[in-house]
């Protein structure tokens, strides 16, 4: 029983390590497209890791609710509400743990040293919310 249980929970935490990494990738391409490229987003760099790490969000929402938690429930609204407000939180504490490392550590805004830390701090949130508030209601069988 405490196998089965301690593989399953393995193979959650891998999937959603997996469907982490794709979303941290469009996370990180966004702002760094953003800051890089164009002008005005690296003078508002804030901003941008708030709409870098929206996208990222998004995209995990979908890949953890139908391939990581194989979650069958039709409240689509209840599970985008909880999303929304898991999400708004990872935003916000995503987007304070870069601004405490620019202004005050004094690491570069531009650099993917930066927005890997706050993202590793951030795992460390999410994986909880998901698995156990957004996503706990029901389980397409396997």
């Amino acid at each position: 029983m405490a196998e089965r249980l301690i593989a399953e929970h393995g193979r959650k935490m891998a999937k959603f390590a997996i469907v982490g990494a794709l979303s941290t990738a469009i996370d990180w391409a966004i702002y760094l497209a953003l800051v890089n490229l164009i002008p005005w987003w690296h003078q508002n760099y804030v901003g941008a890791k708030v709409l870098s790490t929206a996208g990222g969000t998004v995209n995990g929402f979908f890949w953890n609710k139908f391939w990581t938690f194989r979650n069958g429930s039709k409240r689509y609204v209840r599970q985008l509400a909880k999303q929304a407000i898991a999400g708004a939180a990872s935003v916000g504490l995503n987007a304070l743990i870069v601004f405490i490392l620019v202004d005050f550590a004094e690491f570069d805004r531009a650099s993917v040293v930066t927005i890997a830390i706050a993202t590793a701090i951030v795992f460390f949130f999410n994986y909880p919310v998901n698995r156990y508030w957004v996503f706990r209601e029901y389980r397409i069988e396997e």
